[in-house]
Parts: structure tokens; sequence; C-alpha cells
């Protein structure tokens, strides 16, 4: 089943577009600030990850970068934020071509040079998540799900991974003198079973008081590590992004659209 059965939602024409939401130029502007930010202080992030990660988390999260869409049942949120996620994929010139027949065709879509590093996630559906999932397990997934693809591409790139001229050799400890080691899959590893046992702890009722105390004390342990782990993800994938993107010869790009940006979209945030 596609997508836009699936969610009951499509992508949505230029024109349909206008008449169901008018703020499509200023979320794209408000994204564009977004990237700005991103491309400032991306490099100094990573650094201050490496060398204080509990800070640079702390940091991370001062940064404004979320995007509401509102309004009532059925009148078209969804198809909105479909339509978003195709023009950043594609940009604004490549949408609008594609549906110069009054209907959209894919076959159509030739992005635009100047389209910004945009790695758009599949849409998240809070509806759908089962009993002890939850919003925080399901973009763990995806990004981990990111993490595999750039794994298989390097692996087809490289006899081995993360050479010296990898892009992600700067995540390899500098006391280490081999370079076969995967750091993306080390950290998705310590990623997925950090969160594994901020389940464990989230889901145990049981107990004296003073089991509780204890409980607390690994529950924030294991929060912390989840965090500074998922940056530290985010940031292998942005590196890797940022470097394929600028080897692809983007004319026209400026040099802000090629700090990558990772854009979650969640549709019924409410739920």
């Amino acid at each position: 089943m596609s997508i836009e059965k699936q969610i009951g939602a499509r992508i949505l024409s230029p024109n349909m577009m206008e008449c169901v939401f008018q703020h499509k130029d200023s979320v794209l502007e408000t994204i564009k600030r977004i990237r700005t930010v991103a491309y400032e202080s991306q490099n100094a992030f990573c650094e201050h990850l490496l060398n204080n990660p509990n800070d640079a988390v702390m940091e991370a999260r001062g940064y404004n970068n979320a995007v509401s869409i509102l309004g009532s049942r059925g009148a078209g949120k969804t198809s909105v934020i479909m339509t978003l996620q195709e023009i950043l994929q594609v940009g604004e010139n490549a949408w609008k071509s594609a549906w110069d027949n009054g209907k959209f065709d894919i076959s159509q879509i030739k992005p635009d040079n100047t389209v910004g590093n945009n790695i758009i996630m599949p849409i998240l559906v809070p509806q759908d998540f089962t009993s002890g999932q939850s919003l925080l397990s399901w973009i763990i997934m995806q990004l981990c799900q990111k993490g595999e693809e750039i794994e298989k591409e390097i692996d087809e790139e490289y006899a081995h991974y993360f050479v010296k001229t990898g892009p992600l050799s700067r995540w390899v400890p500098k006391d280490r003198n081999e370079y076969t080691m995967d750091p993306l899959r080390e950290c998705m590893n310590t990623l997925i079973r950090s969160l594994e046992l901020r389940y464990r702890f989230d889901t145990k009722r049981a107990g004296v008081e003073s089991d509780h105390v204890f409980e607390y004390m690994d529950n924030v342990k294991h929060d912390a590590t989840v965090l500074v782990e998922m940056m530290k993800l985010i940031s292998m994938i942005a590196d890797y992004n940022r470097e394929k993107f600028q080897r692809s010869q983007h004319y026209g790009a400026s040099p802000i659209d090629h700090e990558p940006l990772l854009i979650f979209v969640i549709d019924d945030l409410d739920l």
C-alpha cells in the first residue's frame, strides 16, 4: 500500500497548495533560516560533542528548529506536509514541473540544481505506534536505517570501512592506529542498547522505595547516554552527507546549501 493510501493524503498541485496552505513560502524561509544556524554551528558542535558530549547536548537543546502546521481535522495538514517534503527533496521548480499536465507525474521530476542538502525522513504517525513504542524509539529507528544506508554506500566505495581519507575518519579516536573499525555501527549499537535499557527501567514499577531512587538515577544515566549517542549519530550522518553533497557538484548551490539538514515529519503530534 502506498503512503498516500495508508495515511489518506497525497502530494498537492501548486494550485491546490495555494488554496489549502498559503504559508508555504514562510515555512520554506523558516527552514532556510534553520539551515543557516546549522551551517554556522555544526563544525563547532561536532568538536564539542567529541570533547565534552554532555555539554554539547545541552547546547543543542537551545535551537529553535520546529515548525508547526495547525488546522482542523480533514483540513489537509498531512497532504501539506507531504507536499512540503516533496518540495524540500526536489526543489520548488521540479515540483511545479511535475504538475504541468494537471496530474502529478513523478517520472518528470528532475531535481533543481540549487536544491539544498535535505535529508527527509519518512512521516511518523503516532497513532500507528503499538504499546510500548515511543516517538523517540521511532526517530532512533529512522536514524539507524539512515546509518545503515550510509554503511552500504561506504562499503561499495572503500575496500574497508573508514580509511584515513574516509568521510567519517574524524570519528575514529586519535589513539587508534587501525582504521578498519566502523564508528557509525559502534554508535548505532550503543544507542540501541541504551534505549533498550531505558525501556526496561521505564516499564519496571515494582520494588521498595529505596529501589526507586536507584532506578531513577539509572533512568537519568540512560537518558543522557541515549541523547549523546543520538546527537553523535546525527552528526555522523550530517558529516557524510555534507561531503557527498559537495562531491556531487551541485552548481549554483551556496555553501549554506551544503549543510545537511535532517527533517523529521510527525503527523498528528498531539496524539
